[in-house]
C-alpha cells in the first residue's frame, strides 16, 4: 500500500537516491552536471525547503516523490522496480488536485516512457526546447494538463 506524506529536508538522501536511480534507468548516459554532494545540498536546502514535495512510501520507505511549484511539476520520480505499479499516477493525481487550473512540466525528449505516461494521463505537448534549455544538455518537451470543463447539471444549459 502506498502512503503519501509531505517531504521534509530529512528526506533528501532517500529522494536523491530515487532521483538518480530513476534517471539512470530511463536515460543511460545522461550528463550529471552536479556532484552527489551538490545534489544533496540542493534537495535539502532548496527543493524540499521551498517547494511542495509529496513523498510516496511503502512499508515506511520512500519509493517515489513529486515536487511541485504551484502549477508546475518540477520532479516526479519513482524507484524503477515500482514503475507501472500506480505510484507515479497516485503522485500525479495529488499534483492535479493541488492545481485545479492545470499543470505544466518539462520532460526529456528521449524519455519515451515518461512522455507516454504523461500523455496517457491527459498531458499534451505544447512546446519543444533544444539541449540548451537545461544543465543536462538534453532536448525536452513542455507538456500541459487542463482539467475537463465542468459538466452542466441536469436542467442547466451548457
Amino acid at each position: 500500500m502506498t502512503v503519501l506524506r509531505p517531504g521534509t529536508p530529512a528526506d533528501a538522501p532517500a529522494l536523491v537516491a530515487i532521483h538518480r536511480a530513476a534517471l539512470d534507468a530511463a536515460l543511460p548516459g545522461l550528463a550529471r552536471p552536479w556532484t552527489e554532494a551538490e545534489t544533496l545540498a540542493w534537495f535539502a536546502g532548496e527543493l524540499l525547503a521551498q517547494h511542495r514535495v509529496t513523498v510516496a512510501e511503502q512499508a515506511g520507505q520512500p519509493v517515489g516523490y513529486l515536487a511541485q511549484d504551484r502549477d508546475e511539476v518540477l520532479h516526479l520520480y519513482v524507484v524503477p522496480a515500482l514503475h507501472r505499479r500506480g505510484v507515479g499516477t497516485t503522485l500525479l493525481e495529488t499534483a492535479k488536485a493541488a492545481a485545479p487550473g492545470g499543470l505544466r512540466l518539462a520532460c526529456f525528449r528521449r524519455n519515451r516512457a515518461a512522455l507516454a505516461f504523461y500523455c496517457q494521463r491527459g498531458f499534451r505537448p505544447t512546446a519543444c526546447r533544444d539541449a540548451t534549455a537545461n544543465a543536462e544538455g538534453e532536448g525536452d518537451v513542455i507538456l500541459a494538463w487542463a482539467p475537463p470543463p465542468p459538466t452542466p447539471r441536469q436542467g442547466e444549459s451548457a
